[in-house]
């Protein structure tokens, strides 16, 4: 009885303290002077983007491992957008200022606007609403990133026992090459299915996992990075690929010439594991996929897997497990991918002007992955902000805009 009240009493104890210190940890946030609070914030940061990189250099298969460092990422992406924003708009609110100071200069003095209507006196009022809202934006975005920061103590303890990566990668911005950004959970999904090993039982029908989602979110880029990967590679001795029109055809998987074969092994034969991809645009016959997967129970062997990947939702209904969901990403995480592929290791915070540019470009293409990829490389050519304006005035470049707007709105 008295271990059991000691455990109890303990346990008070620590959550007594855990209390304690949110409450003193909120409290110092809240008076602090915004600058403090940007500082403070920076550091964090530093601190999650450290973990995050060494995370990101390791395969981990652990779910619970990947949901907290998930999280992990999610704080982070917020912060970089919150600490990226404030300083954008502060380069608006300059620029305003300057312009209305040069309107004013210009103005006749027998026209001066009152005192009443001082252009100042309502640039410091603004300037100190703004600072309100900055404040109470850094405060939640400050609380998220010590929350996940004091639980990674274990997740980092668990990360050094994670394998490393055969590449390695040499910056961040090299990541996003090496590895499926963003993308951390649905590739676990997805390698859990292919490696899963079977009971070798003769006529067991290969597992199928559907991957449903919006047109351009990149459902074949993730698939591609699957394929690529040694482990898979290494346990499958084809990797065969059908469409649209392939698939409605009276083809099987018999015959390799009527699809792509990505990787062959020589000496392969009909008893080796093969991968099959099966890329549609919308549903399927259902004559047509029972005809097509009795063929695939027939020809390929024991632990094959077959991946479909639609625009459709209704493609939920062929797989042997639950389907993978694919969405396009949180402006938050978007702004970081973009801001990545354009600066590079560059700190935007020696180029404010051109990330404010380039942060007004993200939002406009509304995740756009093509119009990242395409922006990226016009934009690193140059640090230049003038080249930048120039370069990303959609009004001037009417195909520039189709580019950025050839996505539909973030959820």
């Amino acid at each position: 009885m008295s271990m059991f009240i000691s455990a109890v009493l303990s346990d008070l104890t620590g959550r007594s303290m855990s209390f304690l210190i949110d409450k003193l940890s909120t409290a110092a946030i809240a008076a602090a002077t915004l600058e403090e609070t940007l500082s403070s914030l920076e550091r964090l940061l530093l601190r999650v983007h450290v973990i995050v990189e060494e995370a990101e250099q390791r395969h981990v298969t652990n779910q619970a491992l990947l949901r907290q460092l998930n999280q992990m990422r999610k704080e982070m992406y917020r912060g970089y957008h919150t600490l990226d924003d404030i300083f954008r708009c502060r380069d608006h609110q300059e620029t305003t200022a300057k312009d209305q100071s040069q309107a004013v200069m210009m103005v006749p003095s027998s026209s001066t606007p009152s005192r009443s209507f001082n252009p100042a006196k309502r640039r410091r009022l603004s300037r100190c609403s703004s600072s309100l809202r900055e404040q109470e934006r850094l405060r939640e975005v400050l609380v998220g990133l010590e929350t996940v920061i004091r639980d990674a103590s274990e997740l980092v303890v668990f990360l050094s026992g994670c394998p490393r990566r055969s590449c390695q990668p040499y910056g961040t911005y090299l990541i996003l090459d090496n590895c499926m950004f963003g993308r951390q959970m649905e590739m676990e999904k997805i390698m859990d299915l292919l490696l899963q090993a079977e009971v070798p039982i003769d006529g067991s029908p290969p597992g199928v996992l559907p991957i449903v989602g919006p047109g351009k979110v990149g459902k074949s880029t993730l698939i591609e990075h699957a394929c690529n990967d040694d482990r898979v590679r290494d346990h499958f001795s084809q990797i065969m690929c059908f469409s649209q029109n392939s698939i409605t055809d009276d083809r099987t998987v018999a015959t390799l010439s009527d699809c792509d074969v990505i990787k062959q092994r020589s000496g392969a034969n009909g008893e080796e594991r093969i991968l099959v991809i099966i890329e549609l645009t919308g549903d399927i016959d259902e004559s047509v996929w029972r005809k097509f997967y009795s063929d695939c129970k027939r020809h390929v062997a024991v632990g094959s897997k077959i991946i479909v990947a639609s625009r459709s939702d209704k493609l939920a209904r062929l797989g042997t497990t639950q389907p993978l969901k694919i969405h396009f990403f949180a402006p938050e995480v978007y702004w970081y991918f973009f801001k990545v592929r354009t600066f590079g290791s560059t700190d935007t915070r020696d180029h404010p002007k051109l990330a404010s540019i380039a942060m007004d470009l993200a939002q406009e293409m509304k995740g756009c992955f093509f119009g990242a990829t395409v922006f990226s490389g016009l934009l690193k050519a140059n640090f230049d902000a003038h080249f930048w304006r120039g370069s990303t005035d959609t009004r001037d470049h009417p195909k520039l805009a189709s580019i950025a707007m050839d996505q539909p709105p973030l959820h």
